[in-house]
């Protein structure tokens, strides 16, 4: 039936990338859209998940070429914003010239900045305060409280060369006000729902990790290395905690090759 199926986004964020190759040769990485997309399932995003405005825009414009995209959207998902990604930016491009070297360690999306935001709680606006509020005085509050002091607690006290100019209010104003409209690109397409309003209406949900087993935040042999969401199943376990009559498999994805996070270790 048209609701049999669902992807359920729950870990991370946008920075993830699951690549689909279909066997007509069209290739894809998901950041935002679970994989299934390309076979008409639609996706979630659960309430562990933080969502990504500006990503959502840009791999929807992506996918239209080929299918049209459906998801949902948990009121209380934490919000990845312009901020969140100028200060990993920053951090990084402060490491790069400090040691004069490009040091490894973030994918700039604005993941590690949003954790700490919840962490600190302060401003964790959801998909609900943006979808139904002003979105640049949002964000000028949130750049406001979080953008020096985080920036600080990473030892950044001056803005590297060619980040000067978001000291500006002009041109963050310019910046916030792009980013209202990929907001209202996102609340259009991009319905509030909740998860359990999705376990009533489909029939097979689909629940999408992303990262390694030991990259969980609370994988102690990894310490300094670890991603900031547990990868396992312990949001699921969470989400379907009072659904008694939830029955289903653990699929396991490994790679054939070693990797890492960032400079941590191989071993």
């Amino acid at each position: 039936s048209a609701k049999s199926k669902i992807v359920v986004l729950f870990n991370g964020s946008a920075q993830r990338g699951h690549t689909v190759e279909l066997k007509d040769g069209y290739r894809h990485i998901f950041h935002h859209f679970g994989s299934g997309t390309l076979d008409w399932a639609p996706t979630f995003f659960a309430r562990t998940f933080m969502i990504h405005p500006m990503e959502f825009e840009r791999e929807f414009v992506e996918l239209s070429n080929r299918c049209t995209p459906v998801s949902f959207c948990d009121p209380d998902c934490v919000v990845v914003t312009p901020v969140d990604m100028l200060i990993d930016q920053i951090y990084a491009e402060h490491n790069a010239q400090k040691y004069n070297k490009r040091i490894f360690g973030s994918c700039c999306y604005g993941t590690w900045s949003c954790t700490d935001r919840i962490k600190s709680k302060i401003c964790v606006y959801t998909a609900k305060d943006f979808f139904e509020n002003d979105v640049v005085t949002l964000m000028n509050n949130l750049y406001t409280q979080w953008f020096s002091k985080e920036l600080n607690s990473r030892g950044v006290n001056k803005l590297p060369q060619g980040y000067e100019q978001y000291s500006d209010k002009a041109k963050l104003n310019q910046l916030f006000k792009r980013f209202a409209l990929t907001v209202e690109f996102m609340k259009k397409l991009c319905p509030l729902e909740t998860f359990d309003n999705i376990y009533q209406n489909y029939s097979n949900i689909i629940f999408e990790g992303a990262q390694g087993l030991q990259l969980d935040a609370q994988f102690a042999l990894n310490k300094g290395w670890n991603t900031t969401s547990r990868t396992g199943l312990v949001y699921p376990a969470q989400l379907l905690k009072d659904k008694t009559d939830f029955s289903g498999e653990v699929c396991y994805v490994t790679r054939t090759y070693i990797t890492r996070h960032g400079e941590g270790p191989f071993d």
